[in-house]
Order: C-alpha cells, then structure tokens, then sequence
C-alpha cells in the first residue's frame, strides 16, 4: 500500500515538503521520536457535578486546585467547566493506566489555560512524581462539553 493511503494529493504534498522519500527520513531521523505511552477518555454527565457541588460545597476544595475554581466559577455555567476539569483528570489517570494506587491526590492534576484560551494539564506531588519516573514528558488534553455531558481526551508521551 502506498504511504498516506494512496492518495494522490498526500504523496504530492509530501514530496514538496521534503523533496523525495530519503529526505524525508532524514528529516525524521533529525527529529526526536515521541512514543504515545498512554490514552485516556472520560465522559462525565453535567448534572451530576452540580448536584454534588450542591450537596457538598467542599468537593470544590478537595478535588480543584484554586486556579481551577477561580476559572470555573467565572463562567455562566460553572458546573460545565468543573465536569469537564473533573473528565480531564479521570481521563489523566486513565491515561497513566495506576489508577489513584500511587497516592495521586485531585489537587496533584490540575487543567490550566494556555495564552490562547487552549487547555492544558500541569501535574503537582505525587502525579509529576509518577510521571517523571515513567518519563512521561508531554500531556496533551482536549475537552468539550455540551448541554449534558462534558468528555476529556487525553494522550500521554515519552
């Protein structure tokens, strides 16, 4: 099978990008190889993080970092972003594939905001612990949330 599925277009493109076949390995090889160690998904129902956050107001403190709540409760909606700041830090633990077994605490997983709006996970203690010594170097995150559920994505690399 042909690279890029064959498509014609792909090929083209490519070779103007790196001029033939063997450049473009050398181009490769120039660069550092990442290696995905970990994917984590999770999907929590808005309501039910409002409900709690009702019921005990404490859960805000126990599981979100400061930054997190400051960020969360200046939205119209605030339980959206706190389930999906929640999704983002089930899916974090899902991703490193230990569960909460490596004493990773809420707070050690915290969603911070890039300077142009775009997610991203800062890890505290025991989680940059964890993935220090798995040389884990690079989180990426994606969330949305819509009227009733919110989902976060997460890829870990080496």
């Amino acid at each position: 099978m042909p690279p890029c599925g064959g498509n014609k277009w792909d090929i083209d493109r490519l070779r103007r990008r790196f001029g033939s076949q063997t450049d473009a390995t050398k181009h490769r090889a120039r660069n550092t190889v990442v290696m995905v160690i970990g994917i984590g998904t999770d999907i929590v129902k808005i309501e039910r993080i409002a409900r709690i956050i009702q019921r005990l107001p404490q859960f805000i403190d126990r599981v979100f970092t400061p930054a997190e709540a400051e960020y969360c409760l200046s939205k119209a909606v605030p339980a959206q972003s706190f389930a999906a700041r929640f999704a983002a830090k089930e899916a974090v633990m899902k991703a490193i594939g230990s569960g909460w077994s490596e004493g990773i605490a809420w707070q050690d997983i915290e969603v911070t905001i890039g300077p142009n709006g775009n997610p991203g996970i800062t890890v505290h203690n025991a989680c940059a612990q964890f993935m220090e010594s798995k040389q884990i170097h690079s989180i990426h995150v994606s969330l949305a949330h819509e009227k009733e559920y919110a989902i976060a994505y997460v890829l870990l690399e080496r």
